[in-house]
């Protein structure tokens, strides 16, 4: 009985190493206090969701016209009819507005950031503020903004995933009227 309890002992401690090595906890964390390793595997844990959480705001909090709203929603798939799933939309789609362009012709666009994701896939949007135009469509778990710009507007990758291994990134350029495909590369892992 001693021996099956010292191999369940060892076994939960080896899991609770891969889990501390799969969300980089550091291995010095397991021999500190339980209360300091509980907050830092927590905090490690959260940082990939935080990362790629999008500045902004909230959809409902969006300084947007009704019908920009609508157009919004309709194109990260929010059902109309369905009362809970519009409001989670609005809660939970990131708005982020920016600008292109030189300042003599500043052009405002918005960044959207669905929040109705399936499978690790949210829908990224980019649209002119102005007139309401989907400059970008693309579903993805990634999206940048890269250093590099054409037509006065930085470059943008999104990166897919298609199934547990494979994936690929997706480049994008402005072209002075919307962002157009400039190269795709594929992630195998």
């Amino acid at each position: 009985m001693r021996q099956s309890n010292a191999s369940s002992v060892e076994r939960g401690l080896l899991l609770i190493a891969l889990l501390c090595a799969v969300h980089g906890v550091p291995a010095r964390l397991l021999s500190e206090s339980p209360s300091s390793s509980v907050a830092s595997a927590t905090q490690s844990a959260n940082a990939p969701y935080t990362r790629w959480m999008p500045p902004g705001r909230s959809l409902q909090d969006a300084r947007l016209g009704k019908r920009m709203k609508e157009k919004i929603l309709r194109d990260v798939g929010a059902t109309p009819d369905l009362e809970r799933e519009v409001l989670a939309a609005e809660k939970y789609t990131t708005v982020l507005p920016f600008t292109v362009g030189d300042a003599s012709h500043p052009r405002r666009l918005i960044r959207v950031w669905g929040g109705l994701c399936g499978s690790g896939v949210c829908p990224m949007l980019i649209y002119d503020a102005a007139s309401g135009q989907k400059l970008l469509q693309e579903d993805g778990w990634d999206f940048q903004f890269l250093p590099t710009m054409h037509a006065g507007a930085r470059d943008v990758m999104v990166r897919h995933k298609d199934g547990c291994c494979n994936g690929s990134t997706v480049f994008y350029r402005y072209d002075g009227s919307r962002y157009r495909l400039s190269r795709t590369t594929s992630d195998h892992r």
